[in-house]
């Protein structure tokens, strides 16, 4: 499976069978995995990137700029596996660390040609990791072979001998099937869920899915039977990164996220760089349609985010950067501890950065008791100042 294709939707079959009726089969959205682009600069800037498997989950991301009418500044890569990492290097060289999809985002800064104003457009996609390039040989792909009553045959496509490999079926009711054929019985309307995994043996040991769904009548259904929505964010300072995990059946469908400060973006995966510190409203919206429903589904979940200063550290004291708070979020009472710091100064600012609190210990610090029971609820940054040093921290206040 080549996991840059963009986000689409493959045309499913349709088989008639005057037993059954009629029966679709709709290749999984999870199969397809999409990236997602935000676009701040004239659309002339085009920025996208290839990527190469270095073998052990390594790969090399190389961008592919066209800067159209605009003044290349620099770009930055972004990328998240256990934690977020980002890099100014020209090209990305990463070690994922196993199997899976890793979101990678590569962002251009530059200057509009005709006014110089500051722009910014971004890519972003889901990187399966592989651990060798002859992984992209194995393809899992099949389809309906023949119907008798309740009885559907699958078959696996492609080349079954481009890697050799293992076969299995699996049914949303916990059984599974091995060889290139599979025959299940099927009871209801659906949907059904099929997958297919190929495993293939030594040196690479390769690993190739897809599933399907699986529909047979009526033509019309509620938008809860397709419909699983969900997604996940990560955040860094004043970077947000999202991605969203729904499942739609199979169906045809567009994400789109509404950043809460005026900006926008569509894809499955994307990354928002905030100009400010604050407290912002983050929404994904999931459409979905298809023959199967009358109407277009629509769902919209929301979170709040925060976005912080990132953490620095100046001149001054090496150990101001080992401080840390906790718990997070808290009640009345934080604690901020570290290595030994003289001449310490804390600040309390809240999300529209106005200060409310400030603290001087008398002497060397080591750890701190922060009284915050007169705070309302919400996000707030700590700074920690020492020699023209600066150590900033987040906490979040708890309901009263």
């Amino acid at each position: 499976m080549n996991p840059l294709r963009t986000l689409r939707f493959l045309t499913f079959l349709l088989i008639t069978n005057p037993l059954v009726g009629w029966a679709q089969l709709f290749p999984e959205n999870d199969a397809e995995r999409g990236g997602g682009s935000l676009v701040g600069c004239d659309p002339g800037l085009v920025v996208d990137f290839d990527e190469h498997i270095l073998g052990g989950y390594g790969y090399l991301m190389v961008p592919q700029v066209s800067p159209g009418q605009t003044y290349v500044v620099n770009s930055i890569w972004s990328s998240f596996s256990d934690i977020l990492s980002q890099s100014t290097d020209p090209e990305l060289s990463i070690n994922f660390p196993g199997p899976g999809e890793y979101p990678v985002c590569l962002t251009v800064n530059a200057l509009d040609a005709g006014t110089f104003a500051p722009c910014s457009t971004s890519t972003c996609r889901l990187i399966e990791a592989l651990p060798d390039s002859i992984c992209l040989e194995l393809v899992a792909d099949f389809n309906i072979s023949g119907i008798s009553g309740p009885e559907i045959t699958f078959v696996e496509l492609g080349d079954i001998l481009a890697v050799p490999h293992e076969t299995l079926w699996s049914f949303a009711d916990g059984s599974s099937l091995t060889g290139s054929t599979a025959s299940y019985s099927f009871t209801g309307a659906g949907p059904h869920k099929i997958c297919l995994t190929l495993q293939g043996g030594p040196p690479a040991y390769c690993t190739a899915s897809v599933c399907k769904w699986l529909y047979i009548g009526p033509g019309t259904s509620d938008c809860n039977l397709f419909m699983d929505p969900g997604f996940i964010h990560f955040s860094d300072g004043q970077l947000v990164g999202v991605l969203d995990t729904s499942s739609t059946s199979g169906l045809d469908h567009v994400v789109e996220w509404d950043f809460g400060d005026g900006t926008a973006s569509t894809g499955q995966v994307a990354l928002h760089a905030y100009e400010w510190f604050g407290e912002f409203n983050l929404c994904r919206t999931l459409r979905s349609w298809g023959p199967m429903l009358t109407d277009t589904c629509v769902s919209t979940e929301c979170v709040q985010v925060y976005a912080f200063p990132t953490t620095s550290v100046a001149e001054g004291p090496d150990r101001l950067v080992e401080w840390t708070a906790g718990p997070v979020p808290t009640s009345d009472l934080v604690e901020l501890r570290g290595p030994r710091v003289d001449q310490l100064r804390v600040r309390v600012l809240d999300m529209s950065g106005r200060m409310v609190q400030e603290l001087t210990p008398s002497g060397a610090a080591e750890r701190i008791n922060l009284d915050v029971s007169s705070l309302g609820s919400g996000a707030y940054v700590v700074e920690l100042h020492s020699f023209g040093s600066i150590r900033t921290l987040r906490i979040v206040k708890g309901p009263q």
